[in-house]
């Protein structure tokens, strides 16, 4: 959680390396979005920093 946003990572399926995201604020996800150059071959994982 970052403010009042609520981010989500995954990784593609199979044959995909792609990591995406999506945010929430209140009720409504974004679309999902692939991170331009970040590739993975395992499940991604999110933390915070600071605020």
């Amino acid at each position: 959680m970052r403010g009042d946003l609520v981010y989500m990572t995954w990784k593609g399926v199979d044959g995909d390396q792609r990591i995406l995201f999506s945010r929430r604020s209140g009720v409504t996800w974004t679309p999902p979005q692939s991170i331009p150059g970040a590739n993975t071959s395992f499940r991604p994982a999110l933390a915070t920093t600071g605020d």
